[in-house]
């Protein structure tokens, strides 16, 4: 592609025209001319024309289009639910961990008290508030087991190589007859922008 050769003299209507062309190419070549350029008022028409030649490249126009746009959009749902699994994960192991330490350290402290230490003391750690976060570590560790799993079947299932390759915006941005926009966005534990 011979991007760099058109920097220089790109103007609105050549991002208009590389919009309307409707092609993976012509998103390719609007998203180089944002990365690259330095004018601002130029960058923020291009960015337009980028939305608009998403929409024009990648909007399903048969039932096999259809399919691989959907699969692309529930395996970008599915990313998006790792994420946000994987934020739950981490303070979970904390607690499960912090509630180990505090068990071994009740337990010795117990050991070495007097009958009237131990009597006040034995309420002073309760393991049913870890059993519970334990417990939620759990669903949430199976949770992420079965999504790995359903997504490495997934990205082997496209038959149209664009719905495979597509950037990310395709799946955040374009939406069904009636779809209700979401609020979901890419999350920084993507591995690519491209599914």
């Amino acid at each position: 592609m011979k991007i760099a050769n058109h920097m220089k003299a790109v103007t609105e209507s050549q991002l208009s025209a590389w919009a309307h062309e409707g092609t993976v190419e012509s998103v390719e070549k609007i998203r180089a001319f944002i990365d690259k350029t330095e004018d601002e008022e130029l960058r923020g028409y291009a960015e337009l024309a980028y939305g608009e030649a998403l929409y024009l490249a990648y909007s399903p126009t048969n039932d096999e289009e259809e399919r691989d746009f959907l699969l692309g959009r529930m395996i970008f749902r599915n990313e998006t639910r790792m994420c946000d699994l994987f934020m739950q994960q981490m303070p979970l192991e904390r607690l499960v961990a912090q509630g180990e330490v505090d068990h071994d350290v009740h337990e010795v402290l117990m050991k070495g008290a007097s009958e009237s230490e131990r009597e006040t003391w034995k309420y002073n750690y309760s393991p049913d508030y870890y059993v519970c976060e334990q417990g939620k570590l759990k669903e949430v560790q199976a949770e992420i087991a079965y999504i790995e799993a359903w997504l490495k079947q997934a990205k082997k299932m496209f038959k149209i190589d664009k719905y495979r390759t597509a950037p990310v915006e395709v799946y955040e941005n374009i939406h069904d007859d009636g779809e209700e926009p979401e609020d979901e966005k890419a999350c920084a534990c993507r591995c690519s922008q491209a599914i």
